[in-house]
């Protein structure tokens, strides 16, 4: 048994046949004409009531896309199971051409993503936390990325410079003009602590380094 989940469609985009561990994942009839290969001459968009309500609209979009303009594509969607329960799924379409160039069939590939969408639920939920965390902080906090490149700030610095993140995310990088106070990139690239005082301008005021 082929260790993925992969499946056959007629030109037309009609499912035609499923490997055994998609249809066991389906929970297909031990007869059902998918499991041979059968093309039953079912509609371009008959697998679409296998995935979750939310989804299929952008499947449907998806998959009539590839069909129209022969293009292969990758989407993501949930696929209910035998149980009745929903597993995320990243499906790759690939358009499989004659001598002509004309599409004869198209097979495709399903890998299970469940658990990489359940991490980055818990890594949004966590920064969800994290930046309330911030807001509620009486303080001039920042986050910035390994590149320098700032992510995130408190709500404290945002009603101090009278901006929005997004602003503030576009605000040009100020250089020290004290050559005491080497330039940030230098302890990002470094990984060393730094601190000091520092005079810094409310919205559009100017001030120099103290």
């Amino acid at each position: 048994m082929i260790p993925a989940y992969t499946w056959y469609a007629a030109p037309t985009g009609a499912l035609t046949f499923v490997n055994e561990r998609c249809a066991n994942y389906l929970g297909l009839a031990e007869n059902d004409p998918l499991r041979f290969g059968t093309d039953t001459g079912a509609a371009w968009d008959s697998h679409i009531p296998l995935l979750h309500p939310d989804d299929r609209e952008e499947a449907r979009k998806f998959w009539s896309g590839c069909l129209s303009t022969g293009a292969p594509g990758e989407v993501s969607f949930r696929v209910r199971n035998a149980e009745r329960n929903y597993r995320w799924f990243l499906s790759r379409a690939e358009p499989l051409r004659g001598n002509d160039g004309t599409v004869v069939s198209w097979i495709g590939i399903n890998l299970d993503i469940e658990e990489r969408k359940k991490a980055e639920a818990e890594i949004r939920r966590q920064e969800g936390e994290f930046r309330q965390m911030l807001d509620l902080t009486p303080q001039h906090l920042g986050v910035l990325g390994a590149d320098g490149n700032p992510l995130y700030t408190s709500r404290e610095v945002l009603n101090y410079f009278g901006v929005t993140i997004d602003e503030w995310r576009a605000l040009p990088a100020q250089r020290p003009r004290s050559p005491l106070r080497p330039h940030p990139r230098r302890f990002l690239e470094s990984a060393e602590q730094h601190d000091g005082p520092h005079r810094v301008a409310e919205r559009d005021l100017e001030c120099d380094p103290a």
